[in-house]
């Protein structure tokens, strides 16, 4: 099985990534939606803060690639073909991700300028994204906290997202069927 995984400051793109994935048949899993349904399974309210508690309290008890430990449970034994896994936001995810899937794992950086990824974010309106520059900032911080830039500074490929999202959906499309 060929796996690309993304990885990406919040706003940066990586949901392009997934909509090019599943429009070409890569099925995908997202490791910020096993942190959103752990949350919701504790009750707490969809927001920044409760996201990022959850986060780092599994980092804290299980080490800090236990999103990617996870992530495999989820997948099971998987065979054959592609899949997206989104959302890599450290190394030790990269490494355990790198030894369960050895050559056939890619890391995909989208990269956007925090000018670009405020201004998608207060347009999208999820729960963990906010209107307020400040707020965008923290989670930023919070998110380069747990290693997000080194893990962007290793990956293997590199989208620019900053103008025309279908110049960088042409781009993913060329990157994804290099791997399916």
């Amino acid at each position: 099985m060929r796996v690309v995984a993304t990885t990406g400051m919040p706003g940066s793109g990586k949901s392009l990534a997934m909509d090019v994935a599943r429009e070409v048949g890569i099925p995908v899993i997202s490791m910020g939606d096993l942190v959103r349904q752990e949350a919701e399974a504790q009750g707490l309210p969809d927001e920044p803060a409760s996201y990022g508690k959850v986060a780092g309290e599994l980092r804290e008890r299980e080490g800090k690639g236990a999103w990617a430990n996870r992530t495999l449970e989820h997948l099971g034994d998987p065979e054959g073909g592609a899949l997206l896994i989104d959302g890599v936001r450290n190394l030790d995810e990269v490494d355990i991700f790198r030894e369960a899937f050895g050559p056939d794992f890619c890391l995909l950086a989208i990269l956007a300028s925090p000018a670009t990824r405020y201004a998608r974010m207060a347009e999208r309106g999820r729960g963990e994204d906010s209107e307020e520059e400040a707020v965008l900032r923290e989670r930023d911080r919070r998110e380069l906290g747990y290693g997000l830039g080194a893990a962007i500074a290793m990956a293997d490929i590199y989208v620019e997202n900053e103008a025309d999202p279908e110049e960088a959906k042409s781009t993913l499309r060329a990157v994804l069927a290099a791997s399916a």
